[in-house]
């Protein structure tokens, strides 16, 4: 039975290229989850693989219900995330609905914590999360079906073909929570119920024309709905949300991409990326209708070059270099607004790094210059290095600047954005070690340090969803530690921790919605006597302020999920998992439902 290993920094043995195959060390602290790692993990939520991993925190919330993200203390936002190296549109400003891609679309997901290379154009300040579309190896079927609380039920088929010189893989899935979960505290007076449902479809396809010459290409669409409720004042004039039958937010998302790769020559390989995506949002708040549209156009052209290739003294230094041009295009209409906003903006980027693979050390120093319409010219540096002491361990670290323009949703999202917001600046840096003292324990640990100017942050505000603003001097520093240890072939456990300290230079206050300590324990054991494998995770995230006066408080939270994967054929998979069986309904945000015990059981066959 394929294992299900923690989402975890790699030991440096069999260390991966990174996803654009320009570098082939790793001087951040990445994280990596394969194919078949998401395939086999019977988790339909993306967030589910993230919560717990060092340096992201994912803030609880009912499924179907966007939650806030954080990549080592930064916002989830525009450029955060990416899906075969395109930006996902942020139509709701700090929460992500990434629980919509079932993981059988996925052939990979990647965390790299901190500044990142050069040529990475739409990176965000703290580190990104890149998602990649999956990729045929082989003619297979694939369906998994699942149902459980709140009426809920999921439906996922993927399936695809491999030729001699092309191939192509489909994903179509489909779920509804029927009975719907709560939105708004149901013991506060709030009774009704509020229902979800998402339909999504990717492909991906590639075509390898010569030896030199390839191109692929795919396309995602997401349409989903949410029943939602009002913000609203308690008694004691704190913030609350109240039950509401008019207010909902449908949403649907195009991405498209097509990638051509070429070996011009021996020592020259070019790439060019062609992109769109959009995004439209069309809502009700208590019966009043608003609208937001975005969409996002790029041409991405990178080239390396291959400066030296001594295989003898195993000695190459290499050149990354090319640019970007980005043309996006905003618009919103709300009846409250006396006028209508409608806008467009470009912004031109070139890029260079030098990449130099020494053996034991590998360094890489790179710049990008952007050119924004609104904003102006920036150049940013990023430096890394990577010292493999032996066999066994691996110094790295990392520093670099950034700057992020906020985007469209951010700014004009009615009833959420903030049109005075300024952009991000940023200087991060980092330093750490991967250790594998005896053949089956492996450590890593990581500090990191990041100071920024116009930080966006997200809080709990009375009359708000959620108020967005910048914080114009901000401190975030911290520590991430794992730890995974192989007892047996049959049985395997980790240990992954973060301590994040945020402050507000200003005033010296927490920032809000920046919980100090997250972590999980989880272990995985595989019986000899049947084909049963166990799976335990034990989440925790540590107390956080939800507003910058540091007045709204949520407490620490302790989560335990069980699930039990019984292989009744080769190919045939049942399960049955339960989440949050300690039934903790302390919520990841304030004012916000969270479910308590939840059960679902599905079938996963493949053919």
């Amino acid at each position: 039975m394929t294992e299900l290993p923690p989402v975890t920094v790699i030991p440096t043995d069999g260390l991966p290229q990174t996803a654009d195959n320009l570098s082939r060390a790793l001087t951040n602290n990445a994280t990596f989850r394969s194919r078949n790692d998401v395939e086999s993990s019977q988790y339909s939520n993306i967030n589910d693989f993230l919560r717990g991993t060092p340096g992201v925190f994912v803030l609880r919330g009912s499924e179907g219900r966007a939650v806030g993200l954080r990549v080592r203390g930064v916002t989830y936002t525009q450029g955060m995330v990416t899906f075969d190296g395109v930006p996902l549109l942020t139509a709701l400003p700090a929460l992500s609905w990434l629980d919509t891609i079932p993981a059988e679309a996925l052939g990979g997901a990647t965390v790299v914590l901190g500044s990142n290379h050069a040529y990475y154009t739409s990176q965000a300040l703290g580190g990104s999360i890149q998602l990649s579309s999956k990729r045929t190896t082989e003619d297979y079927g694939l369906v998994h079906a699942e149902g459980g609380s709140f009426g809920t039920f999921r439906t996922t088929l993927s399936g695809g073909l491999l030729a001699e010189h092309a191939d192509i893989s489909v994903t179509g899935s489909r779920v509804n929570q029927f009975d719907g979960a709560y939105d708004a505290i149901p013991d506060r007076g709030n009774p009704e119920r509020d229902r979800f449902g998402s339909t999504l479809g990717i492909a991906r396809y590639g075509a390898r024309f010569t030896p030199d010459l390839a191109v692929d290409g795919s396309v995602l669409y997401k349409d989903s709905w949410q029943d939602a409720d009002l913000p609203g004042v308690t008694p004691a004039g704190l913030p609350t949300f109240v039950d509401s039958a008019t207010t909902d937010f449908h949403e649907k998302l195009w991405l498209t991409q097509n990638t051509a790769s070429a070996h011009l020559t021996d020592d020259w390989t070019s790439r060019l990326q062609l992109a769109y995506t959009e995004n439209d949002v069309a809502a009700r708040a208590g019966r009043l209708p608003f609208s937001f549209r975005s969409h996002l156009m790029f041409a991405d052209w990178r080239n390396s070059h291959a400066l030296l290739n001594d295989q003898t003294r195993q000695r190459s230094w290499r050149l990354v270099w090319g640019g970007q041009v980005r043309h996006e295009h905003g618009e919103s209409e709300h009846p409250l607004q006396s006028s209508q906003f409608h806008d467009e903006r470009k912004t031109v980027i070139g890029f260079g790094e030098l990449q130099a693979d020494l053996g034991k050390w590998y360094q890489e120093a790179g710049v990008r210059v952007e050119s924004h319409d609104d904003y102006g010219k920036h150049t940013l540096l990023h430096f890394g290095s990577r010292w493999d002491v032996s066999s066994s361990l691996s110094l790295r670290a990392n520093a670099g600047t950034a700057f992020r323009a906020p985007s469209y949703g951010e700014l004009y999202m009615p009833l959420l954005g903030s049109p005075i917001l300024k952009p991000e600046k940023g200087l991060t840096a980092d330093a750490g070690f991967d250790w594998v003292p005896i053949r089956n324990l492996y450590i890593s640990v990581t500090g990191y340090y990041g100071r920024y100017n116009d930080l966006i942050t997200s809080e709990i505000s009375l009359g708000r969803f959620v108020r967005l603003g910048n914080t114009p001097r901000a401190r975030i520093a911290g520590a991430e530690a794992s730890l995974e240890v192989l007892w047996s072939e049959q049985l395997r456990s980790g240990l992954d921790f973060t301590y994040q300290y945020s402050r507000n230079l200003d005033n010296d206050r927490p920032l809000p919605v920046h919980p100090e300590k997250s972590g999980r324990i989880w272990t995985q054991w595989n019986l000899d006597a049947l084909p049963l494998s166990l799976r335990a995770n034990a989440t925790y995230q540590g107390s956080q302020w939800n507003d910058s006066a540091a007045t709204l408080a949520t407490d620490d939270t302790v989560r335990v999920d069980l699930i039990a994967t019984y292989r009744v054929l080769p190919q045939l998979d049942l399960y049955v998992r339960g989440d949050n069986i300690t039934n903790n309904r302390t919520g990841g945000i304030y004012a916000r439902y969270t479910p308590g015990t939840t059960v679902f059981g599905g079938i996963h066959a493949k053919f």
